[in-house]
C-alpha cells in the first residue's frame, strides 16, 4: 500500500487546517484544542478512486504562526488494525501546495489536484492526524474515515 502518497494526499488537504464543526465525515479529536479553524473543505470526487484525480480545496483561519519544525503524524486503520504510520513535516508538504513556511495568522486557502496511487487497495480507511508547531502545541487533531474505492 502506497500509504506515503495517501499521507501526502491527505495532509496537504487538511494541514494546516482544523475543522469548526465535522466535515466530509472528519471530527475533531476528543479533548483536544487547535490553533486553527476551518471555513471551508471539499475533496470530490467521494470516495476517491485509485488511478483517478482529486481536487482538494480548503479556507481556514490560522491562528498561531505555524513554523518550520511542525509535524503530523497519520495513522491509518483498517477496523482497529493499524496498517501504517506517518510522519509529515508540515511546512514542506504545505510549501509543495503553495502556501509558504512559516505559514503566518490570519486567513489562508489552498487548492490543487493530486492522483491517487493506482495501487492503494480499496477500502474503507479510518484516519487520525494529530499535528504540532515546532514547540509541541497542538495545531489540529481529527479522526475520520478514508474511502477509497477501484475504478
Amino acid at each position: 500500500m502506497h500509504a506515503k502518497s495517501i499521507l501526502a494526499l491527505v495532509l496537504s488537504a487538511l494541514v494546516p487546517y482544523t475543522l469548526a464543526a465535522p466535515t466530509n465525515g472528519l471530527t475533531v479529536c476528543p479533548n483536544s484544542a487547535g490553533s486553527l479553524t476551518v471555513d471551508s473543505l471539499s475533496v470530490t470526487p467521494q470516495p476517491l478512486i485509485a488511478g483517478k484525480n482529486v481536487t482538494i480545496t480548503a479556507s481556514g483561519n490560522v491562528g498561531e504562526v505555524i513554523t518550520d519544525g511542525a509535524k503530523a503524524v497519520l495513522t491509518l486503520s483498517l477496523g482497529f488494525i493499524p496498517v501504517r504510520r506517518e510522519e509529515v513535516n508540515i511546512c514542506q508538504d504545505s510549501a509543495a501546495a503553495g502556501l509558504p513556511c512559516p505559514i503566518p495568522v490570519g486567513p489562508n486557502k489552498i487548492s490543487f489536484v493530486r492522483t491517487v496511487p493506482d495501487a492503494v487497495p480499496a477500502g474503507t480507511y479510518q484516519m487520525r492526524v494529530d499535528a504540532t508547531n515546532a514547540d509541541g502545541k497542538r495545531i489540529v487533531c481529527f479522526n475520520g474515515p478514508l474511502t477509497v474505492a477501484k475504478a
